[in-house]
């Protein structure tokens, strides 16, 4: 038998229980996870704590992917429902992904680990365009998407370009080394 008594003493415990995870708490997915965790508690359902442990998460974010992650929480009726500060973070994110656009022309496309950086944010520009509720946006976010696959392109196609020319410029002083010989 559920009783009065025995719902308060669950509450206080999940509360006791969250606060400890608050305090231990560092990075953005460690909030977000207590956020969401706190607003979908049965038992607990707090939305002002939820907001605030939203904020230090937005707080820690520190990439396209993060603002988008918490935009889409934040939009999320089970969540907050909270479409405009939702519009906020994804601007957040539209503009890491410009960001990661302008710097492409000074990226080592040569190493892995920046080119999985890029295709993240080639990756977030598709998501974003499909999480504003903004049509014109949505469409804006998919030609910058579709210019910034275009622009990767056009500088892969040059990089190995320039790999074909030097493995020719090799193999053709190897000929001529031969040829002396």
């Amino acid at each position: 038998m559920v009783t009065k008594f025995n719902n308060v003493y669950i509450i206080e415990e999940r509360i006791k229980k969250y606060r400890e995870q608050e305090k231990k708490a560092e990075y953005f997915s460690d909030y977000l996870k207590l956020a969401k965790s706190v607003t979908t508690d049965n038992y607990l359902e707090d939305k002002e704590w939820s907001i605030k442990l939203f904020k230090k998460a937005e707080n820690l974010s520190k990439s396209s992917s993060d603002f988008l992650i918490l935009g889409k929480f934040v939009k999320d009726d089970k969540y907050l429902g909270d479409k405009e500060w939702a519009r906020k973070l994804f601007i957040e994110s539209e503009n890491y992904c410009r960001i990661a656009q302008k710097e492409l022309p000074n990226k080592d496309l040569s190493k892995r680990s920046t080119m999985r950086k890029i295709f993240l944010e080639i990756e977030n520009y598709g998501k974003l365009s499909e999480n504003v509720d903004d049509r014109e946006w949505s469409e804006r976010l998919k030609n910058e998407l579709e210019c910034f696959v275009l622009e990767l392109n056009q500088l892969l196609e040059e990089k190995v370009s320039r790999i074909y020319q030097k493995a020719e410029s090799r193999n053709n002083n190897k000929k001529l080394r031969n040829k002396k010989k």
